[in-house]
């Protein structure tokens, strides 16, 4: 009885442990990818459900209609992933199901082609949804084609560079060595009665100088950790994107840190977002966790609580420190 319960926990461990290298391999393979970085932010939406598209609204709201109209897209496109046809009903299985393919021969060229079809069909169906103007799906296939076109000929113009390129990578290595650490204050505000938060991020350096700030408006999981969990993903990704490599993360949740540090998460919902968050914290050159009182968190607090009345997120960068 007690063998097969340790070979009970030793088959949850493997499971988490291959769970945890599928979410980190997906995220490394995206920001890898040579696409556009509106892209991969788009891309990041997709794999968190984060884009309003039918079945999110049908879902929520109960309005509307739950069905894809891309299909036909698919149907013509130059790319067929049938080996994924089983996983559509997933968006982040889908893509876990074609990253494995980034090996193979054009392997990465096919992914960023697929990148820019997923682009377009968006674009697509907004233009539906919004200005009812119907786009053939043959149009949208050969506008991704011409915009990956451009950008693959745009690349290679720079690879004829090498010389120059090889010294500038060798500058900015040596600019990440010594680059200033950034502090990331977080916070979130949920006002009583309401299923919104405000979230609130602030950059500076250790001089205190604020180089950047945030303020965003998303659902609430009614969950103080949940909440300030998705907060962290979201300000991370927003770092990655802006070219920042040393970070220090700093939150008013010391429970949240805390699970974080474990790498080990109270309930299912939280695990998943704690994992997303481990696997972010790959993309820079240092990333820290740390504790703070809201005494020093005033300014993100503040914001959080704008964010609140916000219909769009707003951005803040200081044109001094960039």
């Amino acid at each position: 009885m007690k063998d097969k319960e340790i070979q009970g926990r030793k088959d949850q461990e493997d499971a988490s442990t291959s769970i945890h290298s599928t979410s980190k391999q997906m995220w490394s393979c995206l920001w890898k990818l040579n696409i556009k970085h509106k892209l991969k932010t788009f891309m990041w939406k997709c794999i968190n459900s984060a884009l309003p598209v039918n079945e999110v609204i049908f879902n929520r709201m109960k309005k509307g209609d739950p069905i894809c109209k891309a299909k036909q897209v698919w149907h013509i496109a130059p790319i067929q992933w049938k080996s994924a046809m089983g996983k559509q009903g997933c968006f982040k299985a889908w893509w876990n199901e074609i990253v494995g393919t980034r090996s193979r021969q054009d392997g990465a060229e096919h992914l960023g082609l697929t990148v820019n079809i997923l682009w377009q069909v968006w674009k697509s169906r907004n233009e539906l949804e919004f200005n009812n103007k119907q786009r053939h799906a043959m149009t949208t296939i050969l506008k991704a084609q011409e915009e990956w076109i451009e950008f693959c000929e745009a690349y290679k113009d720079k690879e004829q560079m090498i010389t120059e390129e090889t010294a500038a990578n060798q500058t900015q290595r040596i600019e990440v060595e010594n680059a200033e650490v950034i502090k990331v204050k977080i916070a979130t505000l949920r006002r009583s009665n309401s299923k919104e938060i405000g979230i609130g991020v602030t950059a500076m350096t250790e001089g205190d100088v604020v180089v950047a700030a945030w303020a965003i408006h998303e659902r609430s999981y009614n969950c103080p950790q949940l909440d300030e969990a998705e907060a962290i993903k979201i300000a991370m990704s927003k770092l990655a994107i802006n070219g920042w490599r040393k970070i220090i993360i700093q939150s008013c949740n010391k429970q949240l840190l805390q699970q974080i540090h474990s790498g080990n998460a109270s309930n299912i919902k939280l695990h998943t977002l704690v994992e997303d968050i481990l696997s972010l914290k790959t993309l820079f050159h240092m990333c820290s966790f740390c504790i703070i009182s809201k005494s020093v968190n005033h300014v993100s607090i503040r914001v959080s609580d704008y964010a609140l009345d916000i219909l769009h997120d707003e951005e803040w960068i200081n044109p001094l420190c960039c």
